[in-house]
Order: C-alpha cells, then sequence, then structure tokens
C-alpha cells in the first residue's frame, strides 16, 4: 500500500517537473520573441522618428 503510493508520487512529481521544464523553455522562447520585436519596434520609432524630422524640416522651408 505505502509501496504504491509512493510509486504515485514520484510519478506525479516527476510529471510536475517535466511540465516545469516544458514551461521553462516555453517562457524562455517568449522573451526571446520579445526581446527581437522590441528591437524591431526600436528601430522603427527611430526611422519614424527621422523621417518626421526631415519632413518637419521640409515643411518649414515651404
Amino acid at each position: 500500500m505505502i509501496q504504491t503510493e509512493k510509486l504515485s508520487k514520484e510519478r506525479s512529481m516527476h510529471s510536475l517537473v517535466s511540465e516545469t521544464k516544458k514551461l521553462d523553455e516555453e517562457r524562455t522562447a517568449i522573451k526571446k520573441e520579445i526581446s527581437e520585436l522590441e528591437a524591431q519596434k526600436s528601430s522603427f520609432m527611430a526611422e519614424a522618428n527621422a523621417y518626421n524630422h526631415a519632413k518637419a524640416a521640409i515643411d518649414s522651408e515651404a
């Protein structure tokens, strides 16, 4: 009886450890994706800012 309970708890623990590992890997991948998107956003914002400055300069000359 006790041996069966022990085996059941060990299986549950193994399952939880596996799930935790899987979720950690997913979290790491999501963090990497967020970082890449933030870099793209920063680049886009810099380009938009440069465009706006250039447009303002042109508009002020007209």
